[in-house]
């Protein structure tokens, strides 16, 4: 959870992302239903030929941002102008949870 949380951990335990979606483009929101960040700098497409139709009418603004939300209290949620993930931790006993993960949903054209 913490992961959504912050993303002050970036230079020094994922340089590689750093390096393209660098710590001075991340803000945090944080409310009583929810938590997390918002990146600046993605890239619609990168890393992948798949992905969801884009939005015509979005300014590139709103296509280079990444919104990862941490709803409260066990959901996380990725969203980009081009796909989608949801990660649910679920308790397994005190201190030992495990995570789910739905893969990004693709939409073909």
């Amino acid at each position: 959870m913490e992961n959504y949380l912050e993303a002050y951990h970036l230079p020094t335990v994922h340089p590689e992302l750093n390096r393209v979606s660098p710590l001075q483009d991340h803000e945090i929101h944080i409310s009583e239903q929810f938590a997390g960040q918002v990146s600046h700098c993605y890239q619609v497409g990168a890393g992948s030929q798949d992905h969801l139709p884009i939005f015509p009418d979005w300014s590139s603004e709103l296509l280079q941002e990444a919104d990862y939300p941490a709803l409260f209290p066990n959901t996380l949620l990725g969203l980009q102008a081009d796909h989608l993930f949801v990660v649910v931790v679920v308790p397994l006993e005190y201190g030992r949870p495990r995570g789910k993960d739905f893969p990004s949903v693709l939409c073909r054209r």
